[in-house]
Parts: C-alpha cells; structure tokens; sequence
C-alpha cells in the first residue's frame, strides 16, 4: 500500500555516534526486509566491525546489526521508526551462580547479544544449554570425566566477536 515516506533528522541519544533517523513511523508495517546503508564519517571506521545499528522503541534500544564495507555501514531491517548508529565493544558478562559437577551461569550482553557458547574440559568440548530468555547457562560435568583434577573453560561471544572466557579448576 503506498504512503507519504517521512523522513527527519532528530538530535543524537546518549552513547550514539550518530544523530538519530526518524525513518516514518514505527507503527507502519512492512512487509519485507528493508536495507539501511549510512555512509560512516572517517573518524569512525577506527570502530572497524564494531559499528553497528540500532533502532528504538520508546527508552528500549534494540540491535540490529550491520557490516561494514569499505566506509558504508549496512543493515537490514523490517521496521520502520527512529535509528542510530553506535558501536558494540563490550564484552558479554559472566556471573558463577553455581559450580560443581552442576554449573549455571548468568550472562548478560550490552547490546548486540549472545552468539555463541563453548564449554570445555581440559580442551574437550562439553555440552552447555543456554536459555536467552533468563539468560542462563547451564550444564553438568558429563560421566566420561575420570575423578582428578581438570580445567573448565567456557567461552561466551556476542554477535560482535567481543569475548568473555572464564577458566577454574575443578576436583571431581
């Protein structure tokens, strides 16, 4: 259905690199996929894969990705509404809740999300489950591990490659 495409530059939000984007409005569906391409300032591309999009919804900030190719950011999205351009280099944060033949985990991320999850004993991968919803990671020491002495490692990546490793040693 057609419409009237509005479009407005509004002052920069806290922690945004860029002024904000009111691409129409937020209550106007779409469809399909729209790609956003934003043409980055120089002094920006020192962020390197970093940068990414945003948009917003009232207070709430939501990722929503980017690849940077030469010095064009682009994303695609299927909202109209306000966006930004920020950047994601902080990694994601562990909290030990429990560890033992049992382990569980709180993990948060600043924006960009959880990715991917590694659990190992002495460099042997082990299963770990993670629940975005209460942002949980769990698991149990599997039963091929003799009695002794190992290393735990787990390894959280968000979907901007920042990282979190924790490592302990653990008696069985």
């Amino acid at each position: 259905h057609p419409f009237d495409f509005k479009m407005r530059i509004n002052p920069r939000r806290p922690n945004m690199l860029s002024k904000t984007m009111q691409m129409h409005y937020g209550y106007t569906p779409l469809h399909t996929y729209m790609s956003v391409n934003y043409t980055v300032p120089p002094q920006w591309l020192s962020y390197g894969n970093k940068l990414c999009g945003v948009s917003f919804d009232g207070k709430r900030t939501y990722y929503e990705g980017g690849t940077l190719k030469g010095n064009i950011l682009s994303f695609r999205t299927r909202s109209l509404g306000e966006y930004a351009i920020t950047y994601d280099d902080e990694a994601p944060k562990l909290t030990v809740q429990t560890f033992g033949k049992k382990y569980r985990f709180r993990v948060t991320d600043n924006l960009s999300g959880v990715k991917t999850i590694k659990a190992s004993i002495d460099g042997k991968w082990i299963l770990a489950e993670y629940e975005p919803k209460t942002n949980k990671i769990w698991g149990e020491i599997p039963a091929w591990i003799k009695p002794g002495k190992h290393e735990f490692k787990l390894v959280v990546k968000d979907s901007k490659g920042n990282k979190t490793e924790y490592q302990r040693s653990l008696k069985l």
